[in-house]
């Protein structure tokens, strides 16, 4: 009762709320202009925002009851970037399709990358609380790797930008009336909201009561999949309301469904309404894109929602407990197999010196093709530009492959990357505030030593303060520090789009080289400044370096050997944040390098001595990077940053890792 006056109170006064002057007593009065305006505009605007708001809710609630985690929305489970995918095909191979064209694309693409989302799920060795979302939000950045593959390369990304950030300014009449379709969607989700609280129990328990639990669960994600999709072909991207949303209810009322589902609805028509006249409101008469309000208030709140689950929140904890127990075993095996790995000593120093032999091959061959030995002046030219690209390559081979390997252990987790700490986020989130506040001629935007001291002060004050914190508040728990960690991610992410959004286009070109990790041009004396760093945070983690090999063998045991267990964990990570950001701001963001490298080096060397392992990603890192370099100058003619491909085979190869992982394990 409460949610539906605040709801009619706060729609009243929507109506009233813009850039031209509307009031009741105008509309009284019958003046045609007033009346049109409300009709137009106001009107279609709100019944958009309430239907955003209530489809969002519903959704989130049916994923997080079918998947059986709280912590699972469209925005974690790959909805909402693969609606996004679908827009961008439509534009590419329909560019002429109206709103309803490319709707079906976005219904198509939105559903499948759902399903594909719960098939993986239903595959991965891990199911905790945690580590279902971190999935998620890993194949998210699978398909947006893949789309910004696609709009970089046909010259789409501003086309595409609309969709990417969310907001209420171009809801017209005649323009946004596919929003309904949330309405009869909402209906048949209450119809069978019974069927999904039984399927949200487990496959054996719905066959048990007659309930078809792969129809039921097709239903309820096709559903969650479409409301997805007619709001992002309208609105465009809004975060965190599905998964905001049910939480907060589900904590006040329970979990059923039917019992929920109209205060869920309610309580995300009321949120989005509010957060979208707070944007109409601050800068008035401009506002603000609701997809920056609600991802400010959606940031605060989720992590106030983890904190509060991760306190009274018995049923995580146990999952917690158990997860930890399958690391313990998990590192039990590795100890078993570790005593087979010690009589393959000899075929792991072979498969280092192949990678060494391999990384100085591809050196050479980069710094030596297509060059004139015959001209003295044309030789030397060429080294002078090439050098410096090859040591900065070489730089960021170590930051990144280190950190990746020794991220990797710490969670004890193969197919997650140090990308998800949020450093790329909030490099690209100081770029755009640069270019936004002071333009693209200022000297932060132009001196490149200057631009790359803020990105080192800002990331690493950024990664010491909030990680240190993060670890005090979650008792050391590592999963919920990652959690945490990617919700900054998406935080950041949400302002970096707004403000791309409102920027002067003419700025959005020049940021746009920024925000891609580029070889091209690269400072000598930045570099050196990055190794400087490197070595210094090499040198202030020494002793926990040499203590990876027993960290790696479980909590209990690396104790019971003398090990400060948490001061250890806590110092690597703040370690893998720093040297991420090193790389970060001295190159830009490379998504996926990590996940690749530490992987690669794992499978070849067949050891678990991390010295030898961070010593091969190096050298992985030193191949990729350069052959890849070689390709796009000398095939591609730098039409395409090397980050690009990274991007889009790292999400091919996380693929990959997912669905061998579960065999690996044997389960």
């Amino acid at each position: 009762m409460i949610l539906a006056l605040a709801l009619l109170c706060l729609s009243a006064a929507s109506l009233f709320i813009g850039v031209i002057d509307l009031t009741p007593s105008h509309l009284i009065t019958g003046g045609a202009e007033q009346l049109e305006i409300l009709l137009i505009s106001r009107l279609p605007r709100l019944l958009a925002i309430l239907c955003t708001g209530v489809g969002m809710s519903v959704a989130g609630l049916m994923m997080q009851q079918l998947c059986m985690n709280k912590f699972v929305s469209p925005t974690t489970g790959a909805t909402i970037s693969s609606a996004q995918f679908g827009i961008l095909l439509a534009l590419l191979f329909m560019p002429g399709s109206t709103l309803w064209g490319r709707a079906l694309f976005a219904f198509g693409a939105a559903l499948a990358g759902t399903w594909i989302f719960v098939w993986f799920i239903q595959r991965i060795p891990f199911k905790d609380a945690v580590m279902v979302p971190l999935v998620g939000i890993m194949f998210n950045n699978v398909i947006s790797g893949m789309t910004s593959y696609l709009a970089y390369k046909y010259e789409m990304t501003q086309a595409l930008s609309s969709w990417l950030v969310g907001h209420f300014s171009m809801v017209l009449r005649g323009r946004y009336e596919i929003v309904y379709l949330t309405v009869p969607l909402v209906i048949l989700a209450f119809l069978f909201a019974n069927h999904f609280n039984i399927v949200g129990m487990g496959r054996d328990f719905s066959e048990n009561l007659g309930v078809p639990y792969h129809l039921i669960l097709f239903l309820g994600l096709t559903i969650s999949a479409m409301i997805t999709a007619s709001i992002v072909v309208v609105v465009g991207s809004i975060s965190y309301i599905g998964l905001i949303v049910p939480n907060v209810i589900s904590m006040i009322k329970g979990d059923r469904i039917r019992g929920t589902l109209t205060n869920t609805a309610l309580f995300g028509a009321v949120f989005v309404l509010a957060c979208d006249m707070i944007g109409r409101s601050v800068i008035a008469p401009y506002e603000l894109p609701i997809e920056l309000i609600v991802g400010i208030v959606g940031s605060i709140l989720f992590i106030a929602i983890i904190f509060y689950r991760l306190k009274y929140g018995k049923k995580i904890r146990c999952i917690q407990a158990s997860s930890d127990k399958k690391y313990e075993s998990y590192g039990s095996r590795e100890r078993e197999e570790n005593t087979v790995m010690q009589k393959n000593a000899h075929k792991t120093q072979a498969g280092l010196l192949l990678m060494a032999v391999l990384a100085l091959g591809a050196a050479a061959l980069y710094m030596l093709v297509n060059v004139d030995f015959e001209n003295e002046k044309l030789f030397a030219y060429a080294m002078r530009i090439r050098a410096p690209k090859l040591f900065a390559m070489m730089i960021t081979a170590f930051a990144i492959g280190g950190a990746s390997l020794v991220f990797q252990s710490v969670i004890n987790n193969t197919i997650v990357t140090p990308c998800l700490l949020g450093m790329n986020s909030l490099y690209m989130l100081i770029h755009t505030a640069v270019i936004f506040a002071a333009g693209s001629g200022s000297i932060l935007a132009v001196n490149a030593k200057a631009a790359f001291g803020v990105d080192l002060l800002i990331m690493g004050t950024a990664a010491t303060v909030i990680y240190s914190t993060l670890f005090r508040k979650t008792g050391h728990n590592v999963l919920y520090v990652l959690l945490i960690g990617t919700v900054l991610n998406s935080f950041f992410g949400s302002v970096q789009s707004a403000l791309t959004r409102i920027m002067d286009p003419n700025e959005y070109d020049s940021l746009l080289a920024d925000l891609v990790a580029s070889f091209a041009n690269v400072n000598s004396e930045i570099m050196v400044i990055a190794a400087l760093v490197l070595a210094l945070v090499v040198f202030a983690l020494r002793k926990e370096l040499a203590l990876l090999d027993v960290i790696t063998l479980g909590k209990d045991q690396a104790v019971n050997l003398g090990v400060d267990y948490d001061r250890c964990i806590r110092r690597l990570l703040l370690g893998v944040a720093l040297f991420i950001a090193v790389a970060t701001a001295m190159v830009g963001p490379v998504s996926f390098l990590g996940l690749i490298l530490a992987n690669l080096s794992r499978q070849l060397l067949k050891t678990y001595r991390h010295s030898q392992l961070i010593l091969g990603s190096v050298f992985f890192g030193i191949i990729i990077l350069v052959g890849g370099q070689l390709i796009v100058e000398q095939v591609f003619t730098y039409t395409v940053p090397v980050s690009v491909f990274i991007t889009f085979f790292g999400g091919i190869y996380f693929l990959y890792l997912l669905l061998t992982e579960r065999r690996r394990r044997g389960l």
